[in-house]
């Protein structure tokens, strides 16, 4: 008897303590430094204790209107300044209410990405995550979110285009001033007043902005900017009464001669999709997205990063919108894609992670063709298509004769589609071949050749091109054979030096 009091205490002292963590949670959870992008007024500030257990409880349920609620009640509390734990809840309740398609909690954590988020998230901002779940939220006819894109210059409608084409920005000199430094002066003309202006370099915001000449309508900006060797790239955006215009300069810089000249303006679009649910995983395609998002922004791309789309309407708006963009002005546009890939009746298909492919027949259906980037990117003078694809696809059968061998009609990897001129794609492996995945926690191995010759300074695009296909084939024993096919026009060099 004396043993099960004993134990029953024990349980007792076991549910006090656990009651004590929770409470001590729930009250670092409430207090947070308000965010004053994200609308913090919430209407459970100062509320009883009996509502915000209901809110709570809702919240619990599944309720996307609570979960919202509730991530806004903590905003409002800023008693303590906020902690990992409580930046991660804050996150993590947005995300769920806009994963259940509520525009609100989709404009929220467009503003987190936008602007940044608190505590651990104050400094990560993705421009173009934000403006993917404002697309979410206008969608739906939110006209908080359809204002949130006027506002940055872009039509909710998949559309990009700048909104007012008659405010002008131009780049009217780049002068040195040391082995590193270089003063811009920029001009700008406006129809309306000048609201705010930014300045971005290689991507980062500069914060102080020297203004030599404002009379509220026409600006000129100068300003003391860190180059480095090589190719750069410059972006101005300036907000007026009609939202957002943004102009992008790429710039050449040579430190040995202090000299900066203009370059090609560079896009690319990167997908790398590897947690398929109906198909094998691929362990390294989003290193592979990773390590080219990056080199790529080395060689004055301004890119355009995306993982795990999961279907093929997800990949053309993507792509659309990558189009779209490239063709406002740009010279060089860029698709490399890492995932499965498969040719069906000579057409080239890309595999989104939902993709469930019984028979061949319904690959249509539930693939994104990849002659797609090339229509959406018509125009633009140059071109570059990549595709580290596939890691096959086995066991598809004739949808109307299961018994039936198909391999005649149904190949692995991605095979040549309408290009037009002016482009230059590369190919994996051949036709029928697979591309090998590599070592886990490394890089595809026709990705990892290329990384390589992308470091090396002043290579042209044929001979980048030609030294990874060698390399591939020597290094695989000659079981994996890129190929290439090219309507380039010009010289072009990856990393200028």
């Amino acid at each position: 008897m004396a043993f099960v009091e004993s134990d029953v205490a024990k349980k007792q002292e076991d549910k006090d303590m656990k009651k004590i963590w929770i409470m001590l949670i729930l009250t670092l959870s409430c207090c947070f430094s308000a965010f004053a992008q994200i609308d913090a007024n919430s209407r459970y500030y100062g509320a009883s204790y009996e509502e915000i257990r209901e809110l709570e409880r809702r919240k619990e349920a599944g309720d996307a209107m609570a979960q919202y609620e509730y991530a806004n009640y903590l905003y409002s509390k800023s008693s303590i300044k906020s902690s990992s734990t409580t930046d991660l809840v804050i996150s993590m309740l947005y995300q769920k209410a806009a994963n259940q398609n509520l525009p609100q909690a989709q404009v929220a954590l467009g503003d987190w990405n936008y602007y940044g988020g608190i505590g651990i998230f104050k400094d990560v901002k993705d421009r173009d995550k934000a403006i993917e779940w404002y697309k979410k939220a206008a969608a739906q006819g939110y006209d908080v979110a359809i204002q949130k894109l006027r506002n940055l210059g872009i039509d909710w409608n998949n559309n990009y285009q700048p909104v007012n084409n008659s405010t002008t920005i131009a780049l009217l000199s780049a002068t040195s001033t040391s082995s590193t430094s270089y003063e811009l002066r920029v001009g700008i003309k406006s129809p309306s007043q000048i609201r705010d202006k930014y300045v971005y370099v290689n991507g980062s915001l500069q914060r102080a902005i020297d203004v030599v000449k404002n009379d509220g309508f026409d600006m000129e900006i100068g300003q003391d900017v860190s180059l480095h060797e090589g190719n750069n790239t410059i972006r101005i955006e300036i907000i007026n009464a009609s939202g957002t215009t943004s102009k992008e300069f790429a710039v050449y810089v040579s430190t040995s001669t202090h000299s900066i000249s203009p370059s090609e303006k560079r896009i690319a679009l990167v997908i790398g999709i590897s947690n398929y649910r109906n198909t094998s995983r691929l362990r390294n395609t989003i290193n592979d997205a990773n390590a080219m998002e990056s080199k790529l922004r080395q060689c004055g791309f301004y890119v355009i990063k995306r993982t795990d789309l999961q279907t093929a309407s997800e990949i053309q708006n993507v792509i659309n919108e990558f189009g779209a963009q490239a063709r406002n002005g740009y010279d060089v546009a860029l698709f490399f894609y890492a995932g499965h890939g498969i040719n069906y009746n000579n057409e080239s298909w890309i595999v989104p992670t939902l993709a469930s492919i019984q028979c061949a027949e319904q690959i249509p259906n539930v693939c994104a063709n990849a002659g797609w980037i090339m229509d959406a990117t018509s125009g633009v003078k140059n071109r570059i298509v990549i595709f580290d694809a596939c890691r096959n696809l086995p066991g598809i059968k004739d949808c109307n004769n299961a018994s039936r061998d198909i391999e005649g009609h149904i190949t692995p990897g991605i095979t040549s589609f309408r290009k037009g001129g002016g482009a230059f794609v590369a190919y994996a492996c051949s036709q029928g071949e697979t591309s090998g995945d590599g070592p886990i926690g490394g890089n595809g191995i026709y990705t990892g050749e290329l990384l390589k010759m992308l470091d090396r300074p002043n290579m042209n695009i044929l001979d980048v091109f030609s030294e990874t296909a060698t390399n591939v084939h020597n290094k695989t024993n000659a079981t994996q054979n890129p190929w290439n096919t090219s309507a380039f026009y010009g010289k072009f060099i990856f990393n200028r030096q």
